[in-house]
């Protein structure tokens, strides 16, 4: 299965504690997700033939987090396709409205499909139907999500997820199990003792720092946790005949950071050693590599992470018109050069000489504008004739799209997340990693070597 099966997570358990040996830092790989790793967004590609209605409209809102459910956003971006126009130069598109044309086209209304993250290289469908109230509601929350949400964000070091397979008895004896090798393994482990370098990563307010796991369980049948559910154990075409099998029994799942899943194990295949190599990994010093070199995946949970861990990011809300983020600046043809005394156009918007940057603007024509920090400082809604010129020069001199223009989309998070980690020096890393692969290879060849030597000898 292509949700790191067990073979998989110690492999990659493996390689992660060879990268750590050479480079690491103190923090708990589960408490360095929570406060760094932000959530892959999935993405949703709306189908719909002509405008879509006011009603509508305000439900992709909704989905995203815009308005509705307090404003909580979710990990999740909006494409919006007009059918009713062309869209055959963006292959991924296209393929996905062949697959779908016939049953949107029965539909009663817009088709909406949810789809993995582009990052977690599952190129498949979650979740696909008729845009309704009662369907974005379902995509965004459940009851068993925002309990995990809830559990991260008061200590938890890791939410073991048990998917039950319905057979009673089965079921009890597996959580017994599990139940009693976790509370083993937290007496048996440590955290790593903080540098003091690294305590300035963790959030003052953040929860407590402590070993703790906790069991939670969903019923396979629980209509209301299918989202949750087929983001597990999606049918996977490639599947063997018996990692199927295995899908049927008990699964274990830990859930740690801002809602990503480590692995799925089956019951039959959780061994003691295999849980305590998991458990390490998780409470184990952070490698401090980027989010997409650890091994897991991201679950769809609408949840403000970055407000609830630490309130760095203010909270968006309905502002008056502002001025432009321009104002002041001459638009005619004779001063237009004045614009580059503000800053210069890169790939994340327009880079101001005071400090920070500009966003460009949305659907809306709001501009965001962060500081040095990555932190939101202002939102503008500009209403004067500068915002002709910032558009002029941000939007219509921008890379060219990728997408064509019947095809709208929303961003929610704002862009905060870099290669790098905050508060640590990453321009060592691969340096680091291609010495530790260099002398693994070296204690690898001279093991052979060694062994051709024994075998080589003559008996006496």
């Amino acid at each position: 299965m292509k949700h790191f099966f067990l073979v998989v997570l110690i492999c990659s358990l493996l390689l992660y504690g060879l990268s750590q040996a050479a480079h690491a830092c103190s923090i708990p790989v589960f408490r360095y997700a929570l406060e760094r790793w932000q959530p892959d967004r999935y993405v949703a590609v709306i189908f719909h033939d002509g405008e879509l209605t006011k009603d509508q409209k305000s439900l992709l809102d909704r989905l995203v987090g815009l308005e509705g459910s307090q404003g909580v956003p979710a990990n999740v971006e909006v494409a919006a396709v007009d059918t009713s126009q062309s869209f055959e130069d963006n292959e991924y598109l296209a393929a996905l409205w062949k697959t779908h044309a016939e049953k949107a086209k029965l539909a009663d209304g817009p088709w909406l499909v949810v789809r993995f993250p582009i990052e977690s290289e599952f190129n498949e469908d979650v979740w696909s139907g008729t845009l309704t109230k009662d369907a974005v509601d379902a995509i965004r929350v459940s009851p068993v999500r925002t309990e995990i949400a809830t559990r991260l964000l008061t200590g938890d070091s890791a939410v073991w997820l048990v998917i039950e397979s319905g057979d009673k008895q089965a079921d009890e004896k597996f959580v017994k199990r599990l139940s009693g090798d976790l509370k083993t393994i937290e007496k048996s482990l440590k955290l790593p003792e903080l540098l003091l370098e690294d305590r300035k990563i963790l959030s003052d307010n953040g929860p407590a720092l402590k070993l703790r796991f906790s069991i939670l369980r969903v019923s396979r049948s629980d209509t209301r946790e299918r989202i949750l559910l087929d983001s597990i154990l999606y049918d996977d075409p490639d599947l063997s005949t018996e990692d199927r099998k295995l899908l049927t029994g008990p699964l274990a799942v830990p859930v740690f950071g801002r809602g990503r899943a480590l692995a799925v194990m089956p019951a039959t295949r959780l061994l003691p050693e295999t849980l305590e190599d998991a458990a390490r990994f998780l409470c184990g010093p952070c490698s401090c590599e980027v989010k997409q070199q650890n091994p897991g995946w991201d679950l769809l949970i609408a949840i403000d992470w970055d407000e609830r861990i630490s309130g760095r990011i203010v909270k968006m809300q309905t502002l008056p018109e502002l001025t432009s983020p321009l104002s002041g600046v001459a638009i005619d043809d004779d001063h237009r050069d004045e614009v580059a005394l503000l800053g210069t156009l890169t790939n994340r918007g327009f880079e101001l000489r005071a400090g920070g940057y500009l966003t460009q603007p949305d659907e809306s024509g709001i501009i965001r504008r962060f500081d040095p920090m990555d932190q939101l400082v202002e939102t503008r809604r500009p209403g004067d004739d500068n915002y002709s010129l910032w558009k002029e020069r941000v939007v219509d001199h921008a890379s060219p799209a990728t997408v064509p223009a019947n095809v709208s989309s929303k961003m929610v998070n704002s862009p905060t997340v870099t290669a790098t980690s905050a508060g640590h020096d990453q321009s060592s890393g691969p340096l680091v990693r291609n010495l530790t692969i260099a002398l693994s290879a070296i204690v690898l060849l001279v093991i052979a070597a060694g062994v051709v030597m024994q075998l080589s000898r003559k008996p006496v």
